[in-house]
């Protein structure tokens, strides 16, 4: 595994979202981005020190139909998702 320099936390940040759009391919709104978001994984060192459990336990709640008053449950991010951030883990 390689270190990873010192970032401050703006900067890891930062390297979040470019992996998110840039390897990823994520756009906005995105289920794998509404996961990390309901997950707390606001930065490259979360996503880094994801175990395959709390992989696996990732998801997010859809986007509610405009005519539906209830709330819908939440959803696991598919197996795709799952595998990139492994990909990315296994890469570093």
């Amino acid at each position: 595994m390689v270190a990873l320099p010192y970032m401050t936390r703006n900067t890891a940040a930062e390297v979040l979202t470019r992996i998110k759009t840039e390897v990823f391919g994520l756009e906005e709104g995105s289920s794998l981005g509404a996961a990390f978001k309901r997950a707390g994984i606001g930065n490259v060192h979360d996503l880094l020190a994801l175990s395959h459990e709390q992989i696996d336990s990732l998801n997010y709640f859809p986007r509610a139909e405009a005519e539906s008053t209830a709330r819908p449950a939440a959803v696991p991010i598919n197996i795709g998702d799952r595998n990139l951030i492994c990909l990315l883990q296994g890469w570093i």
